[in-house]
């Protein structure tokens, strides 16, 4: 939004690096500590809390960088 040579196609490729490595980083670290979910419920819906402020204030901060590289990394973590 706003920049005169943004296209679809970049768009696109950002939105699904994004989602992919968010959906890759779920798979891995559902399989890594899957045996502690059911021990551990309170803590692990703590953890989550905090890793999901830290990712939208990642997010939010985002737009701040001017590399479009370290936007996309941001944006890839930050999923």
């Amino acid at each position: 939004v706003g920049s005169s040579t943004a296209n679809a196609t970049s768009a696109i490729v950002q939105f699904i690096f994004r989602d992919l490595s968010g959906l890759m980083g779920n798979v891995l670290f559902s399989w890594s500590f899957s045996h502690s979910f059911g021990i551990y419920v309170k803590q692990w819906r703590l953890f989550a809390d905090i890793v999901n402020d830290i990712a939208l204030t990642l997010e939010l901060f985002s737009p701040l960088f001017a590399s479009k590289f370290i936007f996309v990394c941001i944006l890839c973590v930050a999923s």
